[in-house]
C-alpha cells in the first residue's frame, strides 16, 4: 500500500519521503553519534589500562604479603 503510493511520486519527492522515513526510524532507535562513541571508547581504554595497573599492584602486594607470612 505505502510502496504503491510512493512509486507514483516524482523521484525528488520519493527521495524526500524516504529520507524522512529513515530519519524517523533512526531517531526512534537508541543510537549514538560518532563523537560520543569515540569518547566512550577512549574512556573504556583508560579504564582498562587502570584495571591492569591495579591488578598488577594487587599481585605485587599479595606476593609481598605471602613472603611476610613465611
Amino acid at each position: 500500500m505505502f510502496l504503491s503510493k510512493l512509486s507514483k511520486l516524482p523521484i525528488g519527492e520519493m527521495q524526500t519521503q524516504l529520507q524522512q522515513i529513515a530519519k524517523s526510524t533512526f531517531s526512534k532507535m537508541d543510537l549514538v553519534g560518532r563523537e560520543e562513541f569515540e569518547v566512550q571508547t577512549s574512556m573504556l581504554m583508560k579504564y582498562r589500562e587502570r584495571i591492569v595497573e591495579l591488578e598488577e599492584r594487587m599481585s605485587e602486594l599479595e606476593k609481598s604479603l605471602a613472603k611476610k607470612e613465611k
